[in-house]
């Protein structure tokens, strides 16, 4: 059986929780909790706006666009004067291969020639001895 001070003690908790209940949604203590970050996200934006951080981030932004276009184009001036430079030299290399062939080939004719007057040459001094001999 319940004595008379936990009836008491009863009737009170109830009459806090009726209370409670009875409170405005705004001012319950859960409410105030979860809707504080939400409130504090909102006053922050607010204040970054009023305060023209988005547009001074927005700005920089678009400067940053704008150097990086102009790189992007200066690049493109390099990467083709670069592609110019290849052209002009592998058009420089075919040419001096093409002299370095030409020179080749004479060289190997002229070390044929060569061969073939130093068998003369062989040749007429055989005779030349044979001649002699014979005299």
């Amino acid at each position: 059986m319940k004595t008379n001070e936990e009836t008491s003690l009863e009737l009170k908790k109830l009459a806090l929780e009726i209370a409670e209940l009875e409170r405005p949604w705004w001012k319950r203590p859960s409410f105030v909790l979860a809707s504080l970050p939400a409130i504090l996200a909102t006053l922050t934006l607010l204040y970054g706006l009023t305060n023209g951080y988005f547009s001074t981030a927005f700005a920089k932004l678009e400067n940053q666009k704008i150097a990086l276009g102009n790189e992007i184009h200066d690049f493109e001036v390099k990467r083709d004067a670069l592609h110019a430079e290849n052209d002009r030299l592998s058009g420089e290399n075919a040419k001096i291969k093409q002299v370095l062939e030409g020179r080749t080939q004479e060289a190997i004719s002229r070390k044929k020639m060569a061969e073939e007057i130093m068998m003369e040459r062989h040749r007429c001094e055989k005779e030349l001895s044979r001649l002699k001999a014979g005299k």
